[in-house]
């Protein structure tokens, strides 16, 4: 019963709207229209062409986007490397942050940031020797 009243607003919609070209119909070569195992491997070589073109232009790009800098952290092991990561990590935020124009998404990065100076207190007592 719903599919009959779906089919009736179509029906009127079709009849509504301006009469719509169909798009252009993929012209199939005669041999791989002749059978399936032909229309199979026009398939396969239209496809192993894109896949061809894809990796060439990907290897020789027009325009070279400028590669962003990373932060050097030393690498460290132990819990002096994981104080080194926050203190990275913590930098890194506040630089993004400061880019933003006020509103929520500065503020969250603004709790988050407090947090990572929490998380940082907690990390470096635990590095402090035992009394």
């Amino acid at each position: 019963m719903r599919l009959a009243g779906v089919e009736a607003a179509l029906l009127r919609l079709m009849r509504q709207s301006p009469a719509v070209e169909p798009p252009p119909a993929v012209e199939v070569p005669p041999a791989a229209a002749a059978s399936p195992d032909m229309t199979m491997r026009y398939l396969d070589v239209a496809l192993t062409d894109l896949q061809r073109e894809f990796h060439l232009a990907h290897s020789q790009p027009r325009h070279l986007a400028p590669q962003p800098r990373a932060h050097i952290v030393s690498p460290r092991s132990g819990l002096g490397g994981v104080i080194d990561s926050l203190l990275a990590t913590q930098h890194l935020l506040e630089m993004f942050r400061r880019t933003l124009p006020p509103g929520a998404p500065r503020r969250c990065l603004d709790r988050l940031s407090n947090r990572l100076t929490k998380f940082l207190s907690e990390t470096k007592k635990l590095n402090a020797p035992e009394k």
